[in-house]
C-alpha cells in the first residue's frame, strides 16, 4: 500500500513531538511556581505527505488523493500541574497505526 511509509513518517514525527515536550516539562514555566501553578504548551507539525497519491479511508471504500488542497498538521497540547500531566493531539488523518496509537498513550 502506498499510504504505509507516510504513515508512518507522521506517526514518528508524531511521537518525536511527543518526546521532546515531555522532555521539556521542567521547562514549561520559568521562576517561582505556586502550589496552584498550571503550566501549558502548544505545537503543530506539518504532516502533509510528501508523495502522491496516498491511500484515503475513513468512509466505505478506499479511495487515493492525488495532492493536498490545504496542510495537514499534527496538534500538540500539554496541560500540566504538580499532579497530573495531560497531552491531547489531533491529527489530520484517518490512517494512524494501532501500533502508534499504542506508543503514543504509552509517552
Amino acid at each position: 500500500m502506498t499510504s504505509l511509509p507516510a504513515t508512518v513518517a507522521r506517526g514518528v514525527i508524531i511521537i518525536g513531538t511527543l518526546s521532546l515536550l515531555g522532555a521539556t516539562d521542567s521547562h514549561f514555566a520559568r521562576g517561582a511556581e505556586s502550589a496552584q501553578s498550571l503550566r501549558a504548551a502548544a505545537f503543530a507539525q506539518d504532516i502533509t505527505p510528501p508523495e502522491f497519491p496516498i491511500s484515503v479511508n475513513g468512509n466505505m471504500a478506499d479511495a487515493l488523493a492525488k495532492s493536498a488542497h490545504d496542510p495537514l498538521h499534527a496538534r500538540c497540547l500539554v496541560l500540566a500541574n504538580q499532579e497530573a500531566t495531560l497531552a491531547i493531539v489531533v491529527c489530520d488523518s484517518c490512517m494512524l497505526p494501532r501500533e502508534l496509537l499504542d506508543e503514543a498513550k504509552r509517552l
